[in-house]
């Protein structure tokens, strides 16, 4: 048994180097493997964080896209529901409505008096209804186009004035465009998922 261990000590000592050798190649390679672990870790996490910039920057750049668009569409709109208000041709107003709520994104379209009662709609059952009971109270009576943004929906009100007086408010709802990030043979796409009505 002696025998035994002395051959294999004297064993050892003459092949410790080799042994050595292979224990720091294992370590080496260890070291290597979680550090290249890491290091993907690492550059995965940044690529999410870019990602999300991204997304922030042009969320902000359609946001203000849309503010433009829609003033420029609400300021021209209520000038034509203005002209039928004086007329006092309500008829007219709800095929002008009829017509713009049947565009891509537009959701309902909103007409009250001063008094804050809905005069016409493109959702029939809110007509002779409080605008306060469907909308919110900040909405009704704006100095100028006031946009609010709730759960994807654009509400974009103004008012609709004469010479002296003020006639109501026009509530136009837009569904904003939902988009996504994706990635695609190196490059980055901006997917637009479709708007539901």
């Amino acid at each position: 048994m002696e025998d035994t261990k002395k051959t294999l000590k004297s064993y050892l000592l003459e092949y410790k180097w080799f042994y050595l050798s292979i224990l720091l190649l294992g370590v080496l390679c260890g070291y290597l493997f979680i550090s290249k672990a890491l290091a993907s870790k690492r550059h995965t996490t940044e690529l999410v964080k870019t990602k999300e910039e991204y997304t922030h920057q042009l969320r902000v750049a359609l946001d203000e896209s849309a503010r433009r668009q829609l003033t420029l569409m609400m300021k021209t709109f209520v000038w034509a529901v203005r002209s039928s208000m004086l007329r006092n041709n309500l008829d007219e107003v709800d095929q002008y409505f009829f017509q713009l709520v049947q565009e891509e994104g537009v959701h309902e379209i909103v007409l009250a008096n001063e008094n804050g009662e809905i005069l016409v709609a493109t959702n029939k059952k809110y007509e002779g209804q409080a605008f306060t009971e469907y909308y919110p109270a900040s909405l009704l009576k704006p100095d100028d186009v006031l946009f609010e943004h709730q759960d994807s929906l654009y509400y974009v009100a103004a008012p609709v004035l004469s010479l002296n007086t003020r006639l109501g408010t026009l509530l136009v709802v837009y569904e904003e465009k939902k988009f996504q990030l994706e990635q695609q043979d190196g490059g980055t796409l901006l997917q637009q998922d479709s708007l539901s009505q």
